[in-house]
């Protein structure tokens, strides 16, 4: 800890001289600072607007990086070395699915009135239509988010914690600088604008982290999933020579297509939350603002006094579904046909032959579908058989227009 007394330049000094010791215990066995700049590490704090120098030739982009940070700029590889950047990306401060799976007509509520040139009082123009709404959602942040999570199976990652909050959705550069834009515009209907991305990898890892997970095995077995403990040790203990084998391979793919169902079944409640949640249409009276009852007076759309918006959570979506409904789907739609502010939603998803149940199944019943065939059935054609994320991207759903 720096004495602060000594002044300000000490202080400094003196922290700096901490962070060396702390950093050349940490490299290696050996105390002697003087060994720093050969480790295969650098500390920067600074920042550095790289796009100054790639328009303007005239610069050396190794002194103002040295200028600007403190320290050289990292070397080319080459055939004996290289340099690892670790890259961190601002994705916007709350722009997450949770942003938007609040009923458009509510956040319409919280926008300020604009004032006019001669002081009148303006609302908020009116949400757009249910339609571009469902297509913005639909196009723009389901499917993208379904995408992420088959690129992530496809390159044998597995998220293990999908949830609205690890859904972001910052504004593709290409529509808008500012990173909130897209997700925090109400009135933004372009699917393109949004840029999905997932977060929150902090229980995500490849297969191999899942057979060191007990609570993962667990649930594996309890969903009548094959679990072979000698192809798993074999796996932990030669990785390499266990992935060409393929007896051992087939003896884990029933693993492996169980961790894929268990990020479905997390995205589809994420999924049912965000349609019967943005998508709803709470009851409204019609007011007037300026409370005179003159008939010239434009009067406007309010949501009914009173009005308590039902909890879409996935949390409790999944209580619904399983503990009331005993994971029946259909019963489960009826129940939500009988509240009125769902009304257009669930004809949403009876749209193209139910299409978007069928999608919605597929995934909140994904380990069960795995249990059905020991993790196996992947791609046999029937209704019934566990579908990829690859193979979810197929849906009639994301054709409707």
């Amino acid at each position: 800890k720096a004495n602060t007394n000594t002044g300000p330049r000490n202080a400094n000094q003196a922290d700096d001289d901490a962070l060396l010791t702390w950093l050349a215990h940490t490299s290696s066995s050996s105390s002697d600072p003087t060994q720093l700049p050969h480790r295969p590490f650098v500390s920067a704090i600074g920042t550095i607007n790289l796009d100054d120098y790639f328009t303007d030739p005239e610069i050396n982009v190794q002194n103002e990086w040295y200028r600007a940070l403190g320290v050289t700029a990292p070397q080319p590889p080459t055939s004996d070395r290289g340099s690892l950047f670790i890259v961190y990306e601002y994705a916007g401060v709350g722009a997450n699915a949770g942003l938007l799976s609040t009923p458009a007509s509510m956040r319409r509520l919280q926008l300020k009135p604009t004032k006019t040139f001669f002081g009148g009082i303006v609302a908020p123009p009116p949400v757009p239509s249910f339609q571009s709404r469902a297509q913005c959602l639909i196009h723009g942040l389901l499917k993208q988010s379904l995408q992420c999570v088959a690129y992530l199976h496809t390159h044998g990652i597995y998220h293990r914690a999908l949830g609205t909050q690890s859904i972001l959705c910052p504004t593709n550069p290409k529509y808008s600088s500012d990173t909130n834009e897209a997700a925090r515009n109400l009135y933004c209907v372009d699917a393109t604008a949004i840029q999905v991305k997932l977060a929150d990898f902090g229980f995500g890892g490849t297969l191999q982290s899942c057979y060191s997970d007990e609570g993962f095995l667990r649930r594996a077995k309890g969903f009548g999933i094959l679990v072979d403990e000698k192809a798993i040790r074999a796996a932990v203990q030669f990785p390499s020579a266990t992935s060409e084998d393929d007896d051992t391979q087939s003896s884990l793919a029933p693993l492996k297509n169980f961790a894929m169902a268990e990020d479905l079944h997390a995205l589809g409640f994420v999924f049912l939350g965000l349609l019967l949640g943005s998508l709803a249409e709470p009851p409204t009276v019609s007011i007037d603002p300026t409370n005179k009852t003159a008939s010239k007076r434009k009067k406007q759309d309010a949501i009914v006094p009173g009005f308590v918006m039902p909890d879409t959570s996935e949390e409790r979506l999944q209580a619904v579904l399983t503990d009331i409904f005993g994971n029946d789907i259909e019963g489960f739609r009826d129940y939500v046909e009988a509240e009125e502010l769902w009304t257009k939603v669930v004809e949403l998803l009876d749209g193209n032959n139910n299409a978007g149940w069928d999608l919605i199944e597929a995934m909140v019943f994904a380990r069960e579908r795995c249990s059905k065939s020991n993790g196996g059935g992947v791609g046999d054609g029937s209704k019934s058989a566990f579908r990829t994320a690859r193979d979810l991207l197929s849906s009639p759903f994301f054709d409707l227009s």
